[in-house]
């Protein structure tokens, strides 16, 4: 039951991190519906004793979100990947590709953190 109990904690330590990427999800959705640079107006928030980062890309609007390695060693990142109708966004230094159909879908199957300590639909 111990080992169980040790893998639910992590997963609610990673999740953490997902709750805090949700400001930032929004952030690359309003700017790419904007077409203005996906990284516009949007602030890192602080670490927190589980979370050490969360970076927007301004080439592709992806989250990565870094955790520390007392939570997960050193496999240690999430990057939740914006794409629309099965493409990438794409960003450039001057603004950003307007989704096609105005949508977005979020994928959060890259990184380094072990499948069994994310959530189901980023397994």
């Amino acid at each position: 039951a111990l080992p169980a109990y040790q893998d639910y904690t992590v997963r609610a330590k990673v999740s953490e991190g997902l709750v805090m990427a949700g400001s930032a999800k929004l952030a690359v959705a309003e700017n790419a519906s904007q077409g203005a640079v996906l990284d516009s107006g949007w602030s890192s928030p602080q670490s927190t004793s589980n979370v050490v980062s969360i970076d927007i890309s301004k080439n592709n609007g992806a989250v990565k979100i870094t955790y520390q390695t007392t939570v997960v060693g050193s496999a240690n990142l999430i990057y939740l990947t914006p794409t629309t109708n099965n493409s990438p966004l794409v960003g450039t230094p001057a603004g950003s590709t307007v989704p096609a159909g105005g949508s977005i879908e979020w994928d959060c199957k890259a990184g380094t953190v072990l499948a069994k300590y994310r959530p189901s639909a980023c397994r």
